[in-house]
């Protein structure tokens, strides 16, 4: 029965026990902003994109590294690093389908490294561009 604000230091803890973070979710971190690129090479239809941290930025990451396929840009996988260049976790996408319109990845497992456990996340359906109340999103409505 109270509103929790999730301050910028919490956006890497686990979501509900699960090996999602809070980061994950929201997507508080802009790649674009926050990263830089430092490495771009094409193997086997795919892109391999590493991105490194700029110096101020507020992230959780040391290194991350996306494969992503060169013929529509949908992502194969993400490898997460510490800021000592150590695997932590990979997502990996599978299943893709056009859902509303576009190519989704409809199944989403995330690994955390040397651990045969996961957490799963399966799309069944997605709706893009819907109208969202603000009243959703005033104190009272998160209440609720």
């Amino acid at each position: 029965d109270r509103i929790v604000k999730v301050s910028s230091s919490m956006m890497g803890d686990s979501w509900m026990g699960s090996h999602i973070t809070n980061d994950d979710l929201v997507k508080q971190t802009q790649l674009y902003k926050h990263y830089s690129c430092e490495s771009r090479t094409e193997v086997s239809g795919n892109y391999i994109i590493a991105i490194k941290p700029r110096p101020s930025a507020p992230v959780v990451w040391g290194k991350i590294i996306m494969t992503v396929r060169k013929a529509d840009n949908i992502p194969v996988k993400i490898e997460y690093f510490s800021e000592k260049s150590v695997l932590k976790r990979t997502m990996s996408f599978h299943n893709v389908k056009k859902m509303d319109g576009r190519l989704v990845p409809c199944r989403m497992v995330i690994t955390p490294a040397g651990k045969s456990e996961y957490t799963e996340i399966i799309y069944d359906k997605i709706r893009f561009n819907v109208q969202i109340p603000s009243r959703y999103f005033s104190l009272r409505g998160l209440k609720r």
